[in-house]
């Protein structure tokens, strides 16, 4: 599978319609598999089933996604929908939306504006069943192990980090990805104070029944990477050895 990263800067609606996503089409879709954004990029607030909505997923899904045939996740957008505001990602695959995930555990500030998610999807697509973990989910185990349970076979992570805060995510996104044997994608914005960073990570199988644990950083904007999600038996094996509940007595 090959999978673009575009670590997009943040911006409206008008400017990441008009400008970026057509001067940058070919960089963003060209011999691509699936392409992921970061969280929050396009800074607009919209109502999910509002004409602005229907005229950004017309723009990636009917056109960009079903064009390229590829499996598109537009970074996490803010959405409202009955009257609530939140954090959430849609996946589109070859031009048709399959759904979206809410974020979960807010970060911070965010809880004075966005109402939390409460649930934990996994999406089939015509690549693998995937999960998607918006950016401060990814920091809580029991998340990614839902999703590995669900099936998922990939992790997309859009995020918007803190550059004083990377090397702290980079860590969540090893362990999350190790712990469940599970490749992920976590992509963020290259804007000034995020400062890019994105990274990707997935298993190698190494002697004796074990694993290693691969990873790619991107630098550039634009970033095209090739990584296998051939991890079902790896998968399984881990989730048969973990014992799912952690009773253990204190003294």
């Amino acid at each position: 599978m090959r999978a673009s990263i575009v670590q997009a800067p943040l911006m409206d609606m008008e400017r990441a319609m008009g400008g970026f996503l057509e001067e940058n089409e070919e960089r963003i879709f060209s011999g691509a598999d699936l392409v992921v954004f970061p969280e929050k990029w396009i800074t607009d607030r919209m109502d999910q089933d509002g004409p602005e909505m229907s005229s950004l997923l017309r723009f990636y899904g009917g056109d960009m996604s079903a064009r390229h045939r590829v499996l598109l996740c537009p970074g996490s957008l803010s959405v409202y929908r009955d009257g609530r505001l939140f954090n959430s990602s849609p996946l589109i695959d070859m031009g048709k939306l399959i759904g979206w995930q809410d974020k979960v555990s807010l970060f911070r500030s965010e809880k004075k504006s966005y109402t939390p998610g409460s649930e934990v999807k996994v999406f089939d697509t015509h690549l693998c069943r995937i999960g998607v973990c918006i950016c401060y989910d990814v920091d809580f185990p029991y998340y990614c192990k839902m999703q590995a349970g669900m099936g998922a076979r990939l992790i997309l992570n859009p995020s918007l980090i803190d550059r004083d805060f990377r090397d702290m995510w980079h860590i969540y996104v090893r362990a999350r990805s190790l712990e469940n044997r599970l490749p992920f994608i976590s992509v963020n914005s290259s804007s000034e104070m995020f400062g890019s960073g994105s990274m990707v990570t997935w298993m190698e199988r190494a002697g004796k029944g074990g694993v290693l644990l691969r990873e790619l950083q991107a630098g550039d904007v634009f970033t095209l990477v090739e990584l296998s999600t051939d991890v079902a038996d790896l998968v399984d094996t881990r989730a048969e050895e973990d014992p799912g509940h952690y009773s253990l007595r204190t003294k």
